[in-house]
């Protein structure tokens, strides 16, 4: 059975300073990547709960890059 709280999650944009490669998200079919032509990078996407975002923040962390800017939203799915 189904609640309002299993039709929530987290709205994010990140703003990375470098290029980032396509392979290190592929397995992650919800977050969107855009190559800026100033050779940063744009994620976004919709995530479940704040553990799965936590997840990407701890892979950019590890491959060593740098965000210029992050925007996270609480919102309801259609």
């Amino acid at each position: 059975m189904y609640t309002n709280e299993d039709q929530k999650g987290w709205h994010f944009q990140l703003h990375a300073k470098t290029h980032i490669e396509s392979w290190l998200i592929e397995e992650y079919h919800f977050i969107n990547l855009a190559h800026k032509k100033d050779g940063s990078s744009v994620l976004e996407g919709r995530l479940p709960d704040l553990s799965a975002f936590y997840g990407v923040l701890l892979l950019l962390r590890d491959t060593g890059i740098d965000i210029l800017s992050l925007k996270l939203k609480r919102c309801e799915y259609p």
